[in-house]
């Protein structure tokens, strides 16, 4: 039903944009109008069915896969700005003179926007970092270094290679820890091998800590592949990592969502935990309320993307108001990644990948006031 649905909008979309370049290059009067419909049809022929393969192992299939994800975005970006030329000018009925041209420059925007995104979309996500300050971290914890990914989405666009720079990035950090915040893998097929090896080679002093994302649950089931990696998986589970340090995960809240499983996850997940400092890892920025409620001290999140092409962003924002970046709620502090990877196609719109990099520290007349008890 989903593809049908997925199918039948691209369609759609595709002949009102074959209409627009029709009207905007006067084709009607000319046989050249033929040449277009039938670029056009073998188009969304092609399209149609690598979207139909994505899921399926062939010789063209990291082709098969990027060609389906591109032509997305494309759509999308030619679209919308010729559809606002016509709601501005009811569809010809006012500004009828200029018509022709705003269409021509919509066109020529809508290519312009096409470029920049791909470009946005193939650059190595940004560092963001932060430096957080908790009244309860323990000396011992002072200057603890997380680096969170998100959204890495690996699979035959985003391969081992695109990977390994990730992980030098991380590496780049000296984390005391790493998180990976759900939908790490997009594949459980013959290149998963080459991701566990890689993954096997990130060593860090706090450990390598993951939760899933909904993408770990469509088509063959990915959540295997943590352990093989050397992805230490929460499951709706704490554990303390030294004393003072406490780690907490949920299985991705979409999921559950979907699937009709009606809970409070992230509750069950901080229950019973011992005192001190508490990261929560959650995919699905949700059930933000519980987790501060619970005393969660770092919560992080992705999944949203910030939407990945504007203006996406405003759409996703509706459905998650914790959309993207640091949100200090009393005393927890809420991390949404805009995502390390793409979904899709190898697009950003104004909304680049990054790699959270967070730095806790204690208040400074805690430390002047430690440092002073040493000197005694």
């Amino acid at each position: 039903m989903f593809s049908l649905i997925f199918l039948t909008v691209c369609t759609l979309m595709q002949l009102y944009i074959s209409w627009c370049i029709h009207r905007t290059l006067h084709l009607w009067q000319s046989n050249r109008h033929r040449w277009l419909w039938w670029s056009s049809g073998a188009l969304w022929g092609l399209f149609a069915l690598c979207w139909l393969l994505h899921s399926q192992v062939f010789i063209l299939h990291h082709w098969s896969e990027w060609f389906w994800s591109q032509w997305l975005g494309m759509l999308f970006l030619l679209f919308m700005p010729l559809l606002l030329v016509d709601l501005v000018t009811l569809f010809g009925l006012v500004l009828r003179r200029v018509q022709r041209l705003m269409l021509t420059a919509a066109l020529l925007l809508s290519l312009t926007l096409c470029v920049i995104a791909t470009v946005q979309g193939t650059r190595a996500p940004v560092i963001t970092r932060y430096d957080v300050t908790l009244t309860a971290l323990p000396d011992q914890l002072e200057g603890l270094t997380i680096v969170a990914a998100s959204d890495l989405h690996l699979g035959p666009i985003l391969d081992h290679h695109w990977l390994e720079q990730r992980l030098n990035q991380i590496r780049a950090l000296s984390p005391d820890m790493v998180v990976f915040v759900g939908d790490i893998f997009e594949t459980n097929g013959d290149e998963a091998g080459e991701f566990i090896d890689r993954f096997k080679t990130l060593q860090v002093p706090l450990g390598v800590w993951g939760v899933s994302g909904n993408h770990e649950y469509y088509g063959r089931n990915k959540l295997p592949l943590f352990e093989k990696a050397g992805i230490r998986r929460l499951q709706n589970n704490w554990q303390q990592i030294v004393p003072g340090l406490i780690i907490a995960g949920v299985d991705d809240l979409t999921v559950a969502h979907r699937r009709g499983r009606v809970g409070n996850f992230v509750e069950s997940a901080l229950s019973g935990r011992p005192q001190g400092i508490t990261i929560l890892l959650s995919h699905t920025p949700w059930q933000i309320d519980q987790a501060v409620a619970n005393n969660a001290d770092i919560i992080i999140s992705g999944h949203t993307h910030n939407g990945q092409i504007w203006p996406f962003n405003y759409l996703v924002k509706r459905q998650y108001p914790y959309i993207q970046g640091h949100y200090p709620l009393g005393g927890s502090h809420l991390f949404v990644g805009r995502g390390t990877g793409t979904w899709g196609p190898r697009m950003r719109l104004w909304q680049p990948a990054e790699i959270l990099h967070i730095v806790l520290h204690a208040p400074k007349d805690v430390k002047t006031a430690s440092a002073e008890n040493k000197h005694r």
